[in-house]
């Protein structure tokens, strides 16, 4: 998170990737918290890829998200909505 807010896009991406991949793992091993730590890197990747104008990758971040959240709770999961949102932010920034 600390890259992302310093403004340095390529090493939040880089690190939200490697965490992304560090929660597969988790998942594999049954770990109760690794939905949401997937769901959150997925969340930041995105904010990563849309500070370097990469929208349709950053897109396909939020979707994937979305999909993860549909399949472990659906619509009764708090972030599906917050997730949902972002998703229509990023639509429309890329207008």
């Amino acid at each position: 998170m600390k890259a992302l807010e310093q403004g340095n896009y390529k090493e939040a991406e880089r690190l939200f990737r490697a965490a992304i991949g560090e929660a597969r793992k988790s998942g594999e091993a049954n770990n109760p918290n690794a939905i949401g730590m997937a769901s959150d890197s997925l969340s930041g990747l995105a904010a990563a890829l849309r500070g370097q104008r990469r929208y349709a990758e950053a897109e396909d971040a939020v979707r994937t998200q979305l999909q993860l959240l549909e399949t472990t709770g659906g619509e009764s999961n708090p972030d599906y909505s917050k997730t949902l949102n972002n998703l229509g932010l990023l639509l429309v920034s890329c207008l």
